[in-house]
């Protein structure tokens, strides 16, 4: 349909003039919930993240480990915390 710039009405050529009554208020709101829901979902993807570690942190062993260590042909038996084991070391739990 071709626009004839003498006549111009709402109904015959709407895309010249503007959007449609109604098109004004549907964008913001649109919008707004998407908005709403990115923050919903980037708050439950958090909150999944902080109860995993936790639950890692609940692996961690909370008193020493008993360890076997061979030192030139010599065995030794120590209690070690996690933080002071190294490869090559034997863990009796």
């Amino acid at each position: 349909m071709i626009c004839d710039s003498a006549v111009l009405d709402e109904r015959s050529c709407g895309h010249v003039l503007g959007p449609r009554p109604g098109a004004l208020e549907v964008t913001p709101i649109f919008l707004s919930c998407v908005i709403v829901g990115a923050g919903v979902l980037q708050w439950y993807t958090e909150m999944q993240a902080e109860m995993l570690m936790d639950a890692l942190r609940g692996l961690a062993p909370q008193e020493a480990a008993r360890v076997v260590r061979r030192l030139r042909e010599a065995r030794q038996d120590e209690k070690l915390d996690a933080s002071e084991l190294v490869p090559g070391d034997i863990i009796f739990w």
